[in-house]
């Protein structure tokens, strides 16, 4: 697996469906697609439909290969996972890129990747995920 370098130079901010898939491409740097094209579906159902899952797939194993080792992070991963009732830590990475946590979690991989043996613990982003699963 090549060396992956996790975009912190983008900006993830949004305040609706379309502006959190936009941040989305951007972090997973995913192929602007357009294969499949039906006229007679909404606008979100068409994106759905041209969504590029390898390029998704691709990055959230490169997060979670270069994350893992990380006591707080794998601790985020696990209370996450809880959502689904599950204590497995990719699918808890995969309810952090969600709509709800993606901008705080976002923030965390930023600090996280700027200075990985940093304690993620005093971070302001981490310790409101954190908050959000522990209810």
């Amino acid at each position: 697996m090549s060396r992956f370098v996790y975009p912190k130079h983008v900006k993830v901010e949004y305040h609706d469906d379309r502006e959190y898939r936009e941040c989305i491409r951007q972090v997973f740097q995913m192929e602007k697609r357009n294969d499949v094209v039906q006229e007679d579906i909404d606008e979100i159902s068409q994106d759905e439909l041209n969504y590029d899952a390898e390029a998704f797939t691709h990055i959230l194993d490169c997060v979670f290969q270069q994350t893992r080792n990380n006591d707080d992070l794998f601790e985020l991963y696990k209370l996450s996972a809880s959502v689904f009732f599950s204590q497995e830590e990719i699918i808890g990475l995969t309810v952090l890129f969600s709509y709800d946590y993606f901008h705080h979690f976002h923030k965390c991989l930023c600090v996280y990747f700027q200075n990985p043996s940093r304690d993620l613990s005093t971070n302001s982003h981490f310790n409101f995920l954190k908050s959000q699963f522990r209810k």
